[in-house]
């Protein structure tokens, strides 16, 4: 049996091209688990002869899985944001800005993974981010997750376990509830409705076109998997009913709002307000995601037993005037680049 438990390791890398992980930008996670694999198609053949298929061979191959973890102040966790921006800019000293750019020609970065498990290094190329969820619950640390997709696994001679992983968190703790805030804003005056909301998520989604990615003369993705149509949904789960917006949040959206017929629409329509902006702050550390302009679902409201009522809100990010959804601002506890 394996005893080198301690050699697990999740360690991204941001290729300099696709597929291509030497000089690239590397750097390894607290991470809390992990599901990425190797997987195949299989193509069978059935002939009249038979009473079952009696060939077999695989067909398309690529790889896929997620991470899970504890969102952080540092360069692990700004990176994920990272794969999901088309558009980055390193500000003074550590701070991070990821943004949309439909006029910015760079399409989204690739990543390498390498895995450690025990028995040996699991090497993983051309892996582009689907998914990155966020979400903060009152009393838990406020956690994150992250899907890829990109070529096979590599085959080759196994990789040396790294006997000692130096994970670029340091001694930075996790983000928690106590230093979760929710800003909401149409045009008026940017309020924190924070006290009143018990738990947030938030889920981008690349909508990667995998299935142009494979041509004739080879099973993997001969070119990376491009984005489709954006989409950025989030919900707030409110500690009770709010019939009315309370003062001083007069911003807040409540039960009857989301009852509009063309349902309630925040469009500060600047280019300093934001319609929601959830922010995470640790110390000096800060993360602030901004989401420009939004549609609220009706709200729901319902009761069990004599449990306390209680009231959740969803919304989908629209396109803005300026083309733009969200940004993200990241401060993390290094001064090294993400580019």
């Amino acid at each position: 049996m394996p005893t080198n438990y301690q050699y697990r390791y999740v360690e991204l890398i941001k290729e300099a091209s696709y597929g291509v992980i030497a000089g690239g930008i590397s750097v390894t996670g607290e991470v809390d688990d992990e599901s990425l694999q190797h997987q195949f198609d299989l193509m069978t053949r059935a002939d009249m002869s038979y009473l079952g298929a009696k060939k077999s061979l695989a067909g398309k191959t690529h790889s896929e899985g997620g991470i899970n973890l504890v969102c952080q102040p540092d360069d692990f966790c700004a990176m994920i944001m990272r794969g999901i921006y088309n558009k980055y800019t390193f500000a003074t000293g550590t701070s991070h800005l990821f943004e949309e750019d439909m006029a910015v020609a760079t399409g989204l970065p690739s990543f390498g993974l390498k895995i450690g498990r025990e028995l040996k290094e699991h090497l993983y190329t051309g892996m582009c981010i689907t998914r990155v969820s966020m979400s903060a619950n009152v009393g838990e640390y406020v956690t994150m997750s992250a899907d890829f997709t990109g070529l096979a696994e590599d085959d080759g001679t196994p990789a040396s376990l790294n006997t000692s992983p130096t994970f670029v968190g340091g001694t930075e703790d996790g983000y928690h509830f106590a230093g979760a805030e929710v800003f909401f804003d149409n045009g008026a005056t940017t309020t924190n409705a924070g006290a009143l909301i018990k738990s947030f998520s938030i889920e981008w989604n690349t909508n990667l076109n995998t299935d142009s990615c494979t041509g004739l003369g080879s099973r993997v993705y001969s070119v990376q998997p491009a984005p489709q149509m954006r989409e950025i949904t989030g919900t707030l789960e409110f500690s009770r009913p709010v019939m009315a917006a309370p003062s001083p949040v007069t911003e807040q959206p409540t039960y009857y709002d989301t009852q509009a017929a063309a349902g309630l629409v925040y469009d500060p329509a600047t280019s300093t307000k934001y319609a929601i902006n959830l922010r995470l702050t640790s110390g000096a550390k800060i993360v602030n995601i901004y989401v420009n302009k939004c549609i609220w679902e009706a709200a729901t409201n319902n009761v069990s037993g004599r449990e306390a009522s209680s009231m959740s809100l969803s919304f989908t990010a629209l396109v803005d005037a300026d083309d733009v959804m969200s940004s993200v601002l990241w401060t993390t506890q290094s001064a090294t680049t993400l580019a």
